[in-house]
């Protein structure tokens, strides 16, 4: 790989995350923004990768600096809100959330992203209603049965209440 090509260091990241070599992907990504550092699509990627290394303090910081330069993604937008909600901060994640469907109301991901946060914050009737919408959206998206079925634990439905669409 030539050391000028940013893109082909994504590329090798890309395939290096694929097969389960993380770190080697963390240094791939790393070394991609250190040739171009304002490479937006790959900022994203590093902090999704620090999420799934359980790195939620780094996810966080990487996107707040990406969302300073690209304000209206709501790919990043969404990230944070993960991000935080790993960190444990409800009100933070659930603003980063809604930022991100202000910016693209059809994001299924975030609003089943927001439905969660709402839940962990005790908020279980609006959750409701975005895991509904979320499946109105798209019935397929991964883990949103499963946040249901969470969220029928934690908070069963009072009298004269349904259960969930989506179970």
């Amino acid at each position: 790989v030539s050391p000028g090509w940013p893109e082909l260091r994504v590329a090798l990241a890309h395939a290096l995350r694929d097969a389960g070599r993380l770190e080697q992907a963390v240094l791939a990504y790393d070394r991609a923004l250190e040739l171009k550092p304002d490479y937006a699509a790959a900022a994203l990627e590093r902090a999704a990768l620090a999420l799934e290394l359980d790195q939620p303090g780094s996810a966080e910081a990487r996107l707040v600096e990406l969302l300073e330069r690209r304000p209206t993604w709501a790919d990043a937008h969404a990230l944070l809100g993960r991000a935080r909600l790993q960190l444990g901060d409800t009100a933070g994640a659930e603003t980063a959330l809604r930022a991100a469907l202000e910016l693209h109301p059809g994001f299924a991901a975030a609003r089943a992203d927001l439905g969660e946060t709402l839940l962990r914050s005790g908020r279980a009737e609006e959750a409701e209603r975005e895991f509904s919408h979320a499946l109105e959206l798209d019935p397929c998206l991964p883990r949103l049965r499963e946040l249901v079925a969470w969220r029928d634990l934690l908070f069963p439905a009072q009298e004269g209440q349904t259960g969930s669409s989506a179970g």
